[in-house]
């Protein structure tokens, strides 16, 4: 009931899509589907949460913590926007109150959780690499294999 309450709320939201039914119609779905892959989490059911997420999401379900999953209060969904071919699901995390936004997009035909997507949403650029040669003293190992590349070297 809570479910039904919570996207009944949501088509609300998202009543300002132009009223084009398609579009509300596939925010719903979108969120019918980041609800079932929150509730198989709770419920501990590994097969119906790899379900739920892309392919290049699913090797992430084997390194879950259920005990920790079963624990956590649900994400209370407030909005569904469109953002090409994804749809960002807002919500609120009752552990925190923190905002979180999922990506849910459509693989072979249905929706489905893209954690891998949702966490590059979340990743922040820090400024460029540092990579680069340090010089190091010479080691007599170093020196050791110097020595034995010249004399294996013909003479000029």
């Amino acid at each position: 009931m809570k479910s039904v309450a919570m996207l009944a709320s949501v088509g609300i939201l998202c009543s300002g899509c132009g009223g084009n039914a398609d579009a509300r119609a596939r925010l719903d779905a979108a969120v019918a589907a980041f609800t079932s892959f929150q509730q198989a989490l709770r419920d501990g059911d590994a097969e119906r949460c790899r379900n739920l997420l892309t392919d290049e999401s699913q090797p992430v379900v084997l390194e879950m913590d259920w005990t920790a999953m079963r624990s956590k209060p649900p994400i209370a969904v407030h909005a569904a926007e469109a953002a090409g071919s994804a749809i960002y699901v807002r919500g609120e995390d009752p552990a925190d109150g923190r905002t979180a936004t999922f990506v849910v997009v459509k693989e072979r035909g249905r929706f489905v959780v893209d954690l891998v997507a949702t966490a590059a949403f979340y990743a922040r650029e820090t400024g460029p690499a540092k990579y680069g040669l340090e010089p190091a003293p010479l080691t007599p190992r170093d020196h050791d294999r110097l020595r034995q590349k010249q004399l294996a070297e013909p003479p000029r």
